[in-house]
């Protein structure tokens, strides 16, 4: 199933299972479908939620997979499984379809060369997916997939999103990420400085702050503070002092995407 909010975009994706017996009948399935959007609202409100825990580091060298053209792996690094764990999958769990399986499905479909998604885990953390073609262009062709911790100018995007900016409102917002003053902003984006302060009045209030200090903390905080005074990883990131005890929570069973139509995210 896919969750769109009533803004249209698909938030997350589920997968709904039934064991041995009938499947799932008309009544069901339109019962579903009324509840869909309530579900993908509900996703979209939960976005820059605080992460309720931090799993361990992730382990040394680069997560990299290779899918073959039968949607198998030829091959996979340590740093890949540690990922897919992260991400609430696991070579041993239920039947759902890998991540990177996932997006070298959704590279064969798109006809390009290479794509980007991006995800989140359980515990707050989004990652970037990248796809590319090993060889040729075929269904066949096999892909290599690499998973990375996404930085926050990769997720300006998705915080508009879930705050519900307008095209022009994040095109600001990421200028006030660059450091530059309204009449910087002015200049780039071709409007006046009154314009530009207008918009961050309206950003402002969509993202309950004051000000620029304010809405700068505001999106490092959901990303980076919750972990300061964590251990630092050797991959340059905090790896959680909390990470033993996390172990034992359950995982959600809601991926958490970015929704979007174009072949470069996650649909």
């Amino acid at each position: 199933m896919a969750l769109r909010g009533r803004d249209g975009t698909c938030w997350g994706v589920c997968d709904l299972l039934r064991g041995r017996g009938p499947g799932f009948n008309d009544d069901e399935v339109e019962l579903l479908a009324g509840v869909l959007r309530d579900i993908g609202d509900g996703m979209r409100a939960t976005l820059l939620r605080q992460a309720p825990r931090v799993l361990p580091a992730v382990s040394g060298g680069p997560a990299v997979a290779i899918v073959g053209a039968d949607n198998q792996f030829e091959s996979v690094t340590p740093a890949v499984l540690d990922r897919f764990e992260r991400l609430g999958w696991s070579p041993d769990g239920p039947g759902r379809v890998s991540p990177a399986i996932a997006a070298a499905l959704r590279l064969r479909n798109s006809g390009a060369d290479c794509i980007v998604l991006r995800t989140r885990s359980p515990d707050g953390e989004w990652v970037v997916v990248r796809a590319g073609r090993l060889d040729g262009r075929g269904p066949a062709a096999r892909v290599v997939v690499t998973l990375e911790r996404a930085q926050l100018p990769e997720i300006v995007s998705l915080v508009a999103a879930a705050r519900g900016l307008t095209p022009r409102e994040t095109a600001v917002l990421e200028q006030v990420l660059a450091g530059r003053t309204c009449e910087e902003i002015g200049r780039r984006l071709y409007i006046s400085p009154y314009t530009v302060q207008d918009h961050l009045k309206s950003i402002f209030a969509k993202t309950g702050v004051n000000s620029r200090r304010s809405l700068v903390a505001q999106l490092v905080y959901t990303e980076y503070l919750p972990r300061v005074g964590s251990e630092v990883g050797p991959d340059g990131w905090f790896a959680g002092s909390r990470a033993e005890a996390a172990r034992g929570h359950s995982r959600m069973s809601f991926r958490e995407t970015e929704g979007s139509h174009r072949a470069r995210e996650v649909g």
